[in-house]
C-alpha cells in the first residue's frame, strides 16, 4: 500500500465519498482494494473546525494474498471565514407578493448587482416579477455542505 502518513484534508462542502482509496501495488498481479471499516470519529466541526473519518483498507492480489491494513484519515475542514449575505431592505408589498425573497436561497443576479461591499442592499425599488419570483435572501459563501 501507498498508505498516506498524514490525514487527507477536504473542505466541508466536499463529498468524503469521493476521496480515493489508497493505492495498492503488487509486483505480479492485479490488486483488489477493499474497505474494511469506516468510522466517523468526530462529526462536529463546530468545536474545532474539523470532522474526522477513519477508513481502514486491505488489498488482495490475484492469488488471495492480503496486505497489511492501511488506515486512511480524512479531515473535513470548516473554513475560518464565512461571507454571510448582506442584509436586504424589502417593501412590505414585495414580501406579501413574493414571500420567497426572505428564503435562504441564492440571490438573483439583479439583486446581487445592487450589493456594494458590506452595505445593506436596498431592493425597495425592484418591482420586476421575474427577479422577485426567483430570488432569496442569499447564501453564505463557503458554507454549503453537511459539515459546514
Amino acid at each position: 500500500f501507498l498508505c498516506p502518513a498524514d490525514p487527507i484534508q477536504i473542505g466541508c462542502a466536499a463529498d468524503p465519498n469521493l476521496v480515493a482509496p489508497p493505492i495498492a501495488i503488487d509486483n505480479c498481479t492485479l490488486v483488489d482494494v477493499q474497505l474494511v471499516s469506516e468510522t466517523f470519529v468526530d462529526q462536529n466541526t463546530c468545536d474545532d473546525g474539523v470532522a474526522l473519518i477513519v477508513r481502514t483498507w486491505i488489498a488482495y492480489d490475484t492469488y488471495g494474498n492480503e496486505s497489511d491494513l492501511c488506515v486512511q484519515e480524512i479531515e473535513i475542514v470548516r473554513p475560518d471565514d464565512i461571507d454571510f449575505p448582506n442584509d436586504i431592505i424589502w417593501e412590505c408589498d414585495q414580501y406579501a407578493d413574493y414571500p420567497n425573497i426572505t428564503a435562504a436561497a441564492a440571490l438573483h443576479p439583479s439583486i446581487a448587482a445592487l450589493q456594494v461591499g458590506t452595505d445593506v442592499i436596498d431592493a425597495t425599488a425592484m418591482m420586476n416579477p421575474a427577479v422577485l419570483g426567483n430570488t432569496g435572501s442569499g447564501l453564505p459563501d463557503a458554507a454549503e455542505g453537511v459539515y459546514c
